[in-house]
């Protein structure tokens, strides 16, 4: 139990030190853009506000990556620049082995999504053990990020509260047996943090709240077996689905639908979950959610 306490401790202190935050928005007013209902929001102060999840987990046969689906844009009108909030894929492949995830600014993520695609040929094959390929990506994302990082500092904004573009890697390569999955962040300012040591990671809103819920939603499902990876990838969309839409649940003003949701299996690419497969995961959600209830009805 101690041990676990400290596991904790050391993710709160990580997660107060490494955060990176998106602009706050209120005086929300509703607004239809095309034939969508959206929302109009006045920027205000830069706070610590995300609107973003992705939420990555390290299973026995391969990993899963999931985002929410809520993202934000900005206009200028009348002298004032507002927030638009409307749906959007946060996740995406890079080579044959590695999904990616992204939050903060949307155009510093499209803007990373374009140099991605210029990934040199000797990585295509690549995963997260190769070390050049984690420096490619390093200095991809800096230089991005770099031009509106100074900007910021030189309007005095806290380092608490840069805007950038962090990002949540996965990769699965079978020839490393019990090291084939990881899981690897990396922040605008850092240098990047594996997290499969831990069996799951987490970037954008509510991060610590997610990352407990899915160290405790693999717990019940693993058999606490500590540090475990005897998850499937099934059982591990199912998990990861859960604990986006929990958040989604919670925080329906920063986070929402849809869930995108991607694996990576043994002897398989990247695929995303869709048309009859994502119905059976949402009915598989739906009903753990009814036995959770019944299961607490009955025990009171």
């Amino acid at each position: 139990m101690l041990g676990f306490v400290k596991e904790v401790k050391k993710m709160f202190d990580f997660f107060n030190t490494h955060r990176t935050f998106l602009t706050d928005c209120s005086s929300i007013t509703p607004m239809i853009i095309g034939d969508k209902p959206s929302r109009l929001n006045v920027c205000g102060h830069h706070k610590r506000h995300f609107m973003t999840l992705v939420v990555a987990l390290a299973c026995k046969d391969g990993v899963v990556l999931a985002a929410d689906g809520q993202t934000l844009g900005y206009a200028l009108q009348g002298g004032k620049t507002y927030s638009m909030v409307f749906t959007a894929c946060k996740i995406d492949y890079l080579g044959d082995n590695i999904l990616w995830g992204g939050a903060g600014l949307a155009e510093l993520i499209q803007k990373v999504e374009t140099e991605f695609k210029k990934l040199p040929e000797e990585f295509k094959n690549s995963s997260l053990h190769d070390l050049k390929l984690l420096s490619w990506l390093r200095n991809t994302l800096h230089e991005c990020n770099r031009p509106e990082i100074a900007a910021q500092m030189e309007r005095g904004v806290p380092a608490d509260q840069i805007i950038g573009a962090p990002l949540l890697f996965v990769s699965y390569d079978e020839k490393y047996h019990d090291d084939a999955a990881k899981i690897w962040s990396l922040g605008s300012l850092s240098h990047g943090m594996f997290w499969e040591q831990y069996g799951c990671g987490v970037i954008g809103d509510a991060t610590l709240h997610t990352h407990m819920a899915l160290l405790n939603y693999r717990s019940n499902l693993r058999g606490r077996k500590p540090r475990s990876k005897s998850l499937t990838t099934d059982q591990g969309c199912l998990v990861a689905y859960r604990a986006v839409k929990d958040a989604i649940e919670a925080s329906p003003d920063r986070v929402g639908d849809p869930v995108d949701i991607w694996k990576i299996k043994k002897s398989e690419g990247p695929k995303q979950i869709v048309g009859d497969n994502k119905s059976k995961l949402e009915q598989a959600y739906l009903e753990w959610k009814e036995a959770e209830i019944t299961a607490l009805q009955n025990l009171i």
